[in-house]
Order: C-alpha cells, then structure tokens, then sequence
C-alpha cells in the first residue's frame, strides 16, 4: 500500500488535487508532504496537519508516491533533482505533453500514469483523465486514480488520445471563461452597465451551470437542448442564426487544434 504521497510543485493545482485528497481521506494529512519554493503561502495546510517542505530531493526520497505538478517546461530540470530517489516509486505526472516515455526515461525504475486534470478540481468538479505505463499494476493504478476521484470524476485513456483530451477537458475551461467573459460585456454595453459585473457575471455562470447540469445529468444530446430552446422564428433562433453565419463550429475547430498542436510540440520536447 503506498501510504506517503509527496506533491511536488504545490501550486494551485497541486494544491486543489491536495484537497481533494483530504476530502476522500485516501491519504492521510500527516503522510502528505507538499513541495514549493516559498512555503509561507502554505501555512494553513500545516495547520491541517500536513508537512511542507522547499526540498525537492528530500521529498521525494521520503515517499512512496510522488505527484509532479509542475509547469512542463521546468520537468528536465525537476527530474535531475529526483531521479536518484525515484526507482520503485510510483509517479503521477500532470504536466501537458510530458509522455509517460520522457518520465520514464528520466526517472529509471518509477512506475509511471500520467494525469491531465482540469481546474474545476478547485471547486470538487473536475475531470481527469488517467493512462499508465505497461509496469503499473492494478492496485498502483487504482490508488493514482483514488488520489483525483476527490475532486470530481476520473476517465481511463490511452495515451495516444491524451492530447486531444487536452484540449478538449482541460484547456476547455478557458474556453467557457473567454465566452462569459464576451457575454458579460455584451451586458454591459446593452443596458445593464447599472449592475455590479461580478452579479451579471454571477448570472451567466448559473445558467451555465444549470445548461451543463441538464445536459450531464439528462444525458441530453446539445443538439437536442438547443432545439428545445430555440422556438422557430423566435429570440434564440436569431443568435444561433449569427452563430452559423460566423462559422462558430469552425471556429472552435481551429482553436482545439492549436491547442492540440501544442501538446504534440511539448511531447516532443527533450
């Protein structure tokens, strides 16, 4: 059983994954070590009861699992500093791009699964998608998908898809944002500037969430929610006009694939 877990890089996703950890109580507090520069900005989680610490090295030489969290472009120089102490070990790497063949190769005898989470995690909504080395076994498996299953749902992939995914899970929350984000200024500039942005905002995203929640929870194909509410002839049925005449679907083509493409550059960074 891997019962130390060490979260190097404890950032905001490294700290939202950490959380959840304690919610589901997979891991004890006292056995959860979290790594960053300046510690000063983790004070609150020693009061729960988990260590903190700015020694990578030592971090991970004293665990039995170790979470690498941090930004694909310092992982070269993150796996200098721990490859020493790794063999044996299981890994979980959620930097984009970063292959489970580049940590394996940099980290001789880890058992290695990446994960790609988005930030939903933050607020126990997230999904993460989890694929594996051929030497992970079961039980190892299961504890890494255990680690995220805190902070909303897990999805098995194979690696292969794990770009696309990407960008269509993780990076997808900045798309939903950048959309709000035009609806709240259409807002303002069309009668309701008298109102607080924060509350038209707050308005948005509610009806974002209950769009979301009856598609999730109904199983409601999208092209079914959006006839349902655009009556012919009606108010909806001109904006989706507008949508069409814009080529949103192509839009949205293009952005994924920069987004993929992307992904695909960082997997082949050495």
């Amino acid at each position: 059983m891997r019962k130390t877990l060490a979260v190097l890089g404890a950032g905001n996703m490294g700290l939202a994954i950490t959380d959840g950890i304690i919610r589901s109580g997979v891991v004890s507090p006292s056995e959860i070590t979290l790594v960053r520069r300046n510690t000063d900005k983790l004070s609150a989680y020693i009061k729960k009861g988990l260590r903190v610490s700015s020694d990578l090295f030592e971090a991970a030489k004293g665990a039995d699992t170790v979470l690498l969290c941090v930004k694909p472009q310092m992982m070269q120089e993150l796996f200098s500093v721990i490859a020493p102490v790794c063999e044996g070990k299981l890994v979980i790497s959620i930097a984009a791009g970063i292959t489970l063949k580049t940590v394996k190769d940099a980290l001789p005898g880890a058992f290695v699964v990446r994960a790609m989470p988005n930030t939903p995690l933050t607020v126990g909504e997230g999904v993460t998608e989890l694929c594996r080395a051929d030497d992970v076994c079961d039980s190892d498996y299961l504890f890494a998908k255990s680690l995220f299953e805190g902070s909303g749902i897990t999805f098995d992939c194979r690696e292969e898809e794990i770009n696309a995914l990407t960008s269509l899970t993780s990076s997808a929350v900045a798309y939903f944002a950048a959309v709000e984000d035009a609806m709240c200024s259409w807002a303002e500039k069309n009668g309701l500037s008298g109102y607080d942005r924060q509350m038209i905002c707050d308005l948005v995203s509610k009806t974002a969430l209950g769009s979301a929640k009856l598609l999730y929870e109904k199983k409601i194909e999208p092209k079914e929610l959006i006839r349902s509410v655009a009556s012919p002839k009606g108010t909806t049925e001109q904006a989706l006009r507008v949508f069409e005449e814009r080529d949103l679907s192509g839009v949205f083509d293009s952005a994924m694939t920069a987004c993929l493409n992307r992904a695909i550059e960082l997997s082949n960074i050495k």
